[in-house]
């Protein structure tokens, strides 16, 4: 649907963020403890990865998928408890997530664009295995310099 509201020589973009859900009950499956943009600190919810399609030329965004982010995810790596099941990262889980909905992208979509969560060398290197360019805000203490 997305590509029959967007002109055929529009530039386009993927943009990807994520959004919270404050819950407080005990029964909702996936509750965990994300961080909340809105107050700035980690708080009991739900968290929704969301990727989304902008057209530069008119100025307009498009939702294209929101999956609820896996409870249990760290920000980094963990050491691995058991060897032969590798650890998962929050930035492993939106990369698998990201990799799905590149089915999705239009043939001109060359740039993924994110908040600087995201400018990790992790994050970095998997977008361009998918073969796009990775925009986001590096903070100062940590450049990444990665071949594109």
């Amino acid at each position: 649907m997305i590509e029959q509201v967007i002109a055929d020589d529009s530039t386009q973009i993927v943009v990807v963020d994520c959004t919270f859900t404050a819950k407080n009950d005990c029964h909702t499956h996936g509750l965990n403890w994300f961080y909340n943009g809105k107050t700035q600190r980690a708080e009991r919810g739900l968290e929704w990865s969301v990727v989304a399609i902008v057209d530069l030329t008119q100025k307009t965004g498009y939702a294209l998928s929101a999956q609820r982010t896996e409870a249990g995810l760290s920000a980094q790596v963990p050491a691995a408890v058991d060897e032969s099941q590798p650890s998962k990262s929050q930035v492993d889980f939106y990369l698998g997530y990201l990799a799905y909905c590149t089915t999705y992208f239009s043939a001109r979509i060359r740039y993924v664009v994110a908040d600087g969560f995201y400018s990790k060398y992790k994050w970095v290197t998997g977008v361009v295995q998918l073969g796009f360019h990775a925009i986001g805000q590096a903070a100062q203490q940590c450049r990444l310099q990665v071949s594109l």
